[in-house]
Formats: structure tokens, C-alpha cells, sequence
């Protein structure tokens, strides 16, 4: 409720920037000027990855991990606060989730109370589904994408290595699935 009691655009926002391996801190950005396709929301819930532990620890992400200074988070939910021109038709007060944006890392992360995305990296959420689970929507993709390459037919068992959240996702979409 209180995500939706204030919905004009700040004139700045607080994050969290890593800096270095365990060197992180929250400091205060000025809300830049929406660009063509970017939307300004209000962050209301965000997954804390594997990767963004790995990143604020110091640890290697990968070969295409960033380097700081960078703003952890690219699972997350919230709600529209402004919209740019040509911002794939979302407006004020949509409910939206979202996932990584690489052309705008390392600066654009979820670890923040606002952010500015492009359009293309969300979607409008349904007014029923609550903003908790479209954090969840990029993980669920993430599981999806795997499973639909599963050779496996209903009645077949099946075992999911890992308790996180990936694991028990795909755990519960193969339960669905009758697997």
C-alpha cells in the first residue's frame, strides 16, 4: 500500500554500490533525465541472486561478470513511477517486473529504492499476482527455459539437485507437471 501512496519522481534515490570485494555502501544518486524507452519505478521487492553475493563478496561471477563500481540486483518487482517516450506502452502506476538490462550495467541494479530500466526489460504484472512473486518472475523464466529441454514424459521421475530457490522452483514445476 505504501508503494502506492507516493508515485512522483524523486529528485534522488538511494543504492547500494559495491566498490570493491566487501566494500559496499548505500549512498544518495540524483534521479537522471528519462532517456527514449527507460521508465523510472519504486523498487518493492528484489531476489537476492547467488551471482549478487558472489559480487559483493569479491568472488568471480563468471565471464561476464562486472567490475565495480557496480549496483547489485536484476531480479525485481515495482511499481511505474515515470515514463519516457516510447516506453512499450506502460504507464504511471503499473505493476511491473524485470530482469537484467546488460547494455545499462554496471550501474543499473535493483539494490536501490528507485531505478531506471529500459521498457523492454519488463512486464506488466497482472493487478492479482503480489508484487513479492514478480520478483520471482525472472528465476521462474530461468527454471522454464531449463525444464522445457527436460527429456522427460509424465509419470517419469525425476531428481532436482539443490534446495535454493531455483531448486525448489523447478521442483514444484515438474510436481505440476505430473513428473
Amino acid at each position: 500500500r505504501s508503494l502506492f501512496q507516493r508515485l512522483e519522481a524523486p529528485t534522488s534515490f538511494h543504492r547500494v554500490v559495491v566498490d570493491g570485494p566487501r566494500q559496499h555502501s548505500l549512498t544518495e544518486a540524483k534521479t537522471p533525465q528519462l532517456k527514449v524507452g527507460e521508465v523510472l519505478i519504486k523498487v518493492a521487492y528484489v531476489g537476492v541472486c547467488p551471482k549478487d553475493s558472489k559480487t559483493i563478496n569479491g568472488a568471480s561471477t563468471g565471464p561476464s561478470e562486472a567490475t565495480p563500481p557496480l549496483i547489485p540486483g536484476h531480479e525485481y518487482s515495482g511499481v511505474v513511477v515515470e515514463v519516457g517516450v516510447n516506453a512499450g506502452g506502460l504507464r504511471k502506476g503499473d505493476i511491473v517486473a524485470g530482469h537484467a538490462a546488460p547494455e545499462a550495467a554496471p550501474l543499473l541494479g535493483s539494490y536501490a529504492d528507485h531505478m531506471v530500466v529500459p521498457a523492454r526489460y519488463l512486464y506488466r504484472l497482472p493487478i492479482d499476482i503480489p508484487l513479492r512473486h514478480g520478483a520471482l518472475l525472472d528465476t521462474v523464466a530461468a527454471c522454464v527455459k531449463v525444464l522445457v529441454k527436460l527429456p522427460a514424459q509424465q509419470g517419469q521421475k525425476v531428481c532436482v539437485v539443490g534446495a535454493g530457490s531455483v531448486g525448489n522452483i523447478c521442483a514444484q514445476i515438474l510436481w505440476m507437471q505430473g513428473l
